[in-house]
């Protein structure tokens, strides 16, 4: 039971962790109780930026209106009507970030009712080749040894697709690491989309 006196101190213990933040709630009245105590991980990023030393600041952010206006550019995402009419025509490749062995339906499908395998005359690269162990990418010459193995990097006009549109973004944007002049397409309906049953 709380009286008007107790006091309730939320807050950051600095120093306790190098892999994350501790927070806790202290209440304070005639002791000090130790509310609740819980340690949350550091993103990979995040953690890999600290111990790169890099700056990290408590710094307020002040958000100034703008003018900007947004224009969609609808060549940047394709449907599945151009993902079907293109695997004759061939104007574009087809990468999939998803697993080697969901790609060649060796596995199910983790969703109901999404059939297994691939959309016909596309190649794979899993997205987890070009990350390393903590989730960074990759350094570039690495990715492009990667890509190198399934497409020619020269190559402008890639989709990337996945499970879900997800993963694929990731491809996406390590392979404008890669390629300064690609601006990233993804078909955004990926294999959940195409392979519904």
């Amino acid at each position: 039971m709380r009286n008007s006196s107790d006091k309730i101190f939320i807050g950051t213990m600095s120093g306790t962790s190098h892999d994350g933040i501790d927070i806790c709630a202290i209440k304070f009245s005639n002791q000090i109780n130790l509310l609740k105590f819980n340690s949350f991980n550091y993103p990979a990023s995040l953690k890999k930026w600290i111990l790169e030393n890099k700056v990290v600041n408590s710094n307020k952010v002040k958000i100034q209106k703008s003018e900007y206006k947004s224009q969609e550019k609808k060549n940047l995402v394709k449907n599945k009507n151009q993902i079907d009419s293109n695997i004759n025509i061939k104007d574009f490749l087809v990468v999939d970030a998803r697993s080697k062995e969901r790609f060649e339906g060796k596995v199910p499908d983790p969703r109901k009712n999404v059939r297994s395998g691939s959309i016909p005359n596309s190649f794979c690269l899993p997205f987890k080749e070009i990350l390393n162990e903590d989730n960074t990418f990759k350094n570039t010459e690495e990715i492009s040894q990667k890509f190198m193995q399934i497409i020619d990097i020269e190559h402008n006009n890639i989709v990337f697709s996945c499970g879900s549109g997800v993963t694929a973004c990731v491809l996406a944007l390590a392979y404008s690491l890669v390629n300064n002049k690609y601006s990233p397409k993804i078909y955004d309906g990926s294999w959940a989309e195409y392979g519904k049953i």
